[in-house]
């Protein structure tokens, strides 16, 4: 859906930078200045390997967790904490990732890009939720990274000081002349005036069938409840989720109550989005069609399972009220 914001224009500039290992994870202190939609994190990766080369590659194993964190302003707290598949994936719902740029051998390398979205992007009011990044004190991403042996080359043996080494950037996407900068402006204008925020949980499923019930986070608008299904040798997997049921207290009938294959369906109709493993529950690209959780004491998820292994939420508060 098109913007209804006349947008201004756009400056994009290197922000960050910062080099780590699986032992030395990276901190980097972003820019505070404009109304920020977007960082786009872009990381490169070399490593060697001894007898055998890797078979194939995974870019979202690189990362193991990666987190946004902003303070000293109205909004201040966690933005997200998410696992390097999450956040790629999160990235994916929207728009389309750049290919990764992987070269396999005895030096392997892989290239490749995310976007850490603070819009609603691809909303009609996207800007509601972009980062006024002038009103905080601090604005920090850390980047921590999987064991060398278990990262995203797959199928390789890597030898003695063959650790893999990391380089990242972030870029800002700023609207400098839509920076709201007085405090009359700020009371004023809605660009930035609300919080975003991506919350996640973990579930092991130890054995099939019905499942304990998901509460979800209440006092908040969700945009995407996402999920990530995994086997008991933590591969994304499909099979897992039977039936999903979400029910609001407040609403006549069940928001959705469907099988997970026709979560994963309607994925790839509406968003391009087909990956084994991953189905997201989709309330579109209206401000007023998202799932209004504000005045709402229970939000619950009721599941079965088809095998053991885990699964991981996601869901995205792009209009949380603070």
């Amino acid at each position: 859906m098109d913007s209804l914001y006349t947008k201004l224009l756009r400056t994009i500039r290197n922000v960050a930078s910062g080099v780590g290992s699986a032992s030395t994870p990276i901190t980097m202190v972003l820019n505070k200045d404009y109304l920020v939609s977007e960082f786009v994190l872009k990381l490169a990766v070399t490593q060697g390997f001894a007898t055998t080369a890797p078979t194939s590659s995974d870019v979202r194993d690189f990362i193991d967790e990666v987190s946004l964190e902003v303070s000293g302003g109205a909004q201040s707290g966690k933005v997200f904490t998410l696992t390097g598949a999450q956040f790629y994936d999160l990235g994916r719902l929207t728009e389309s990732a750049p290919a990764p740029v992987v070269s396999l051998g005895a030096t392997s390398t892989a290239v490749f890009s995310n976007e850490a979205h603070m819009e609603m992007d691809g909303l009609d009011y996207d800007l509601h939720t972009a980062l006024r990044s002038g009103d905080y004190s601090t604005i920090t991403m850390r980047i921590s990274f999987n064991a060398d042996t278990a990262n995203g080359f797959k199928g390789g043996t890597i030898g003695a000081g063959a650790a893999a080494v990391y380089t990242a950037s972030v870029e800002a996407y700023c609207y400098p002349s839509m920076t709201p900068k007085t405090p009359e402006d700020k009371a004023a204008v809605t660009q930035g005036s609300l919080a975003h925020r991506t919350d996640a949980q973990t579930l092991a499923i130890a054995a099939t069938g019905n499942q304990a019930d998901i509460r979800l986070k209440t006092g908040n608008l969700t945009r995407f409840i996402a999920f990530h299904t995994r086997n008991g040798a933590g591969a994304l997997t499909d099979g897992i989720i039977g039936n999903l049921r979400l029910s609001v207290a407040g609403v006549d009938g069940d928001v959705r109550d469907i099988p997970f294959t026709s979560v994963q369906a309607e994925n790839a109709v509406k968003r391009g989005l087909a990956l084994t493993g991953v189905g997201v529950l989709d309330f579109g690209d209206s401000l007023a069609g998202l799932l209004d959780l504000h005045d709402c004491n229970e939000a619950k998820i009721q599941w079965d399972a088809l095998a053991t292994g885990s699964i991981c939420l996601l869901y995205t508060s792009d209009a949380a009220d603070e």
